[in-house]
């Protein structure tokens, strides 16, 4: 899979630096999750993206949700602990 680097598809100029939580991520050129991330919201009601990851000694899973109404959106995130490691 090829991927590219978030600073390459920012749209605004902005100064990047390394604490920047946009610099470090990379984005799938292609594959399901650009995929998703295209075809538009039309019918669409919720959103989710699921994350399982390790932190402090914890594995943890982070939802990231987007519920849509007819003219916005409400973002928001979820952590579980899932475990001590």
């Amino acid at each position: 899979m090829k991927v590219i680097k978030a600073q390459d598809i920012i749209s605004e100029p902005r100064s990047v630096g390394w604490n920047d939580p946009i610099a470090n991520k990379t984005f799938p050129e292609d594959g399901p999750l650009k995929f998703a991330t295209e075809i538009g919201t039309t019918n669409v009601s919720r959103q989710e993206l699921v994350t399982y990851k390790r932190r402090n000694g914890k594995m943890v899973r982070e939802t990231v949700v987007r519920v849509f109404s007819p003219n916005d959106y409400i973002d928001h995130t979820n952590t579980v602990i899932l475990s001590e490691l």
